[in-house]
């Protein structure tokens, strides 16, 4: 019974590693999260391009500033320098 037991502890371990991986595996290839600030930016530029009353270019202005810092502050993707070729 003992080494039914063991072969049993094994088995376990095995599955827990294999299942392990793949979540390790997407942990590196995700992309950080796009900064607020970039978000309220397309936000604020949707409401523009609907032609609300809510739309403000000053607002605008101030968020394209501040999502250009955020985005210099992420680290680089692939290479490349930080959000090079997003939409701002």
């Amino acid at each position: 019974m003992a080494s039914w037991l063991k072969s049993a502890r094994i088995g376990i371990l095995a599955l827990a590693l294999g299942a392990a991986t793949p979540i390790a595996t997407n942990a590196q290839t995700t992309e950080p999260p796009e900064p607020r600030s970039c978000q309220r930016l397309h936000e604020e530029m949707s409401k523009c391009d609907a032609g609300m009353r809510s739309c403000d270019q000053h607002v605008i202005a101030g968020l394209q500033e501040q999502c250009q810092r955020d985005e210099k502050r992420l680290p680089p993707r692939d290479g490349r320098s930080p959000r090079s070729g997003d939409r701002i």
